[in-house]
């Protein structure tokens, strides 16, 4: 996900126009709220069925719960949350800036993020 947009932006930089470039931040967007939500309850439901040897498997309840509560806990899913909640607060859910102070910082830190991807990844 993110290694495979940050190692293949500059690829892609060099080779397309700034606006189908973009177009990766979209689908990565698209995978953050749609399919990994999904998978990660698919994770969850595996890992709160996997019981021990000689136990009784969790009633399908206490599964639904476990996670659930794994889920709250999940910062990919709370920041897509957040990012979700700030845009409709500010934005009407159709788009809202940062504040200027911010923005600045997170466009500083984007202008940095292809120089230093290689070395994070």
């Amino acid at each position: 996900n993110s290694d495979d947009l940050g190692l293949g932006l500059p690829v892609l930089g060099a080779i397309f126009p700034p606006q189908l470039v973009g177009m990766c931040f979209v689908l990565n967007s698209i995978q953050l709220m749609l399919l990994n939500p999904l998978l990660f309850v698919l994770l969850g439901v595996g890992k709160a069925r996997h019981v021990p040897e000689g136990r009784t498997p969790l009633p399908t309840g206490e599964v639904v719960l476990h996670v659930l509560h794994s889920l709250t806990k999940n910062v990919v899913l709370l920041s897509v949350a957040a990012g979700l909640v700030y845009n409709l607060a500010i934005g009407g859910g159709t788009g809202a800036s940062l504040p200027p102070s911010l923005d600045s910082l997170c466009r500083l830190l984007g202008q940095a993020f292809s120089p230093i991807v290689l070395f994070l990844s």
